[in-house]
């Protein structure tokens, strides 16, 4: 059974149409893991801003209590110049 020229052009069209909506498709995929890579790279950088603001939140509440234990606080600081 031989292809007439009509079924041909019609054959061509539809594979045409096939490709361009799967060239599509991966564009938009493409766009949407670009977007959760970008996303995921920020997610750390997040948390590591949250951690800081959550620290800085506890010495602030608890201001007051470390201050009291100065003395012990800036003895472990100090480098010791005899060593």
């Amino acid at each position: 059974m031989d292809e007439t020229v009509e079924q041909y052009e019609k054959r061509v069209a539809e594979a045409r149409l096939t490709f361009s909506r799967r060239e599509e498709a991966a564009r938009m995929h493409t766009s949407q893991i670009q977007t959760f890579a970008s996303d995921a790279m920020k997610a750390p950088a997040l948390v590591a801003a949250g951690g800081v603001a959550a620290a800085l939140g506890f010495y602030s509440a608890n201001y007051a209590r470390l201050s009291s234990f100065v003395g012990p606080l800036s003895c472990s600081s100090r480098v010791r110049s005899d060593a």
